[in-house]
């Protein structure tokens, strides 16, 4: 049997690979030196598959970032039109205006109907 440690470039260890034993003979020095080129390859490949997923991920907050950016860029001409608003009601309604919240406002009109 032969145990190889898969290592990260740095040099912690990320797994291992084992080898029980070969249909022909016994392991021998050959077969070390060709499974320790594997270990490096298997390594090697275990890395840019996390390296790619953190891309992905990155790549992913990034549009989320922008979507959030986007809707905040378009709200802000609706939260300036409602202050306006709210203070043109306060002028033409003058003290009988109070604002409301959307629960309270909902209530009010079920009481009228």
């Amino acid at each position: 049997m032969i145990a190889l440690p898969l290592k990260h470039w740095e040099g912690h260890t990320i797994g291992v690979l084992e080898v029980m034993n070969k249909k022909v003979g016994r392991l021998d020095q050959n077969d070390l030196e060709i499974l320790t080129i594997i270990a490096a390859f298997t390594a090697l490949a275990i890395e840019q598959a996390h390296l790619f997923q953190e891309a992905k991920l990155a790549d992913l907050a990034r549009i989320l970032g922008d979507i959030g950016q986007d809707m905040n860029n378009l709200l802000i001409p609706v939260r300036g039109s409602t202050s306006i608003l709210k203070d043109e009601l306060k002028v033409g309604w003058g003290t009988k205006f109070k604002p409301c919240s959307r629960k309270s406002c909902s209530r009010s009109m079920e009481e009228e109907n």
